[in-house]
């Protein structure tokens, strides 16, 4: 009767402690699982805020090219006065031009309304741009209708880019490379569909990124916040083309 009892004492010491490791294993799994969290969260402000940065610098110092050109403005009139007194019209349209493209360039960003929007694509169209890739463009969101967190957004869209990106610097042949964004919204969902150029071998489970872990993990938070707000995910690789469709609903 008393080895019985030592037994039950026995199992029972032993059902509690497997009971206290497993309260345990759980409880650091949720810490852990916080400190990826945030340290992901973290990341990716850190990434937002480096946009915002460039961003701004890139505005500055196009703003500071706006004002030698109309600090400078008088000497282009008299410069044109001078062609036009001459007869040199085609001069003098010739100079008009140079100036209305000097003024033009800095000030050619796009401006949506959405900081996020704007701040994610327009580095990345700015950093295609230098490197001779066609680009395409065809934006048109209407802010008032788009419930969409800002985290959420900036998640998504800057996972999509960053592997657009990544894949067209990847081509060879430089007269294979392209990069087409759209961004639209609809009375009910925000839809992103990017395609861009792509190697031949290109492979859903491979990766273009040296740091594959992170590059997986960027998919995956794709598919999270597509899921998140019950939307859906169309990914499409053929003829050396990737095209990547999220379909994100308003959330009432």
């Amino acid at each position: 009767m008393a080895d019985m009892m030592y037994c039950g004492i026995y199992m029972g010491v032993i059902l509690s402690g497997i009971l206290l490791l497993n309260i345990l294993n759980l409880f650091t799994f949720k810490i852990a699982n916080r400190k990826l969290k945030f340290m992901h969260r973290t990341t990716l402000l850190q990434k937002q805020i480096d946009y915002y940065e460039k961003h701004f610098a890139k505005n500055q110092a196009s703003f500071n090219q706006i004002k030698r050109i109309i600090h400078d403005t008088n000497k282009h009139l008299l410069l044109v006065d001078k062609y036009i007194q001459e007869g040199q019209f085609m001069k003098a349209s010739e100079h008009i031009r140079l100036v209305l493209q000097k003024v033009d360039d800095p000030c050619h960003k796009l401006v949506t309304g959405n900081l996020v929007i704007d701040a994610l694509v327009n580095p990345a169209l700015d950093s295609v741009h230098q490197e001779n890739i066609l680009i395409k463009h065809d934006i048109h969101i209407s802010i008032s209708h788009m419930h969409i967190e800002q985290y959420d957004l900036c998640v998504i869209l800057g996972n999509i880019l960053d592997n657009a990106v990544e894949a067209v610097r990847q081509v060879r042949k430089t007269n294979d490379r392209f990069l087409h964004i759209r961004i639209f919204t609809n009375s009910s969902s925000l839809i992103i569909n990017v395609a861009n150029s792509c190697q031949s071998t290109v492979n859903l489970k491979s990766t273009w990124k040296k740091e594959r872990e992170m590059h997986g993990l960027g998919l995956k938070n794709i598919k999270r916040v597509t899921e998140k707000y019950g939307g859906h995910l169309h990914i499409d690789v053929k003829n050396c083309r990737f095209e990547i469709t999220a379909v994100l609903p308003f959330l009432e």
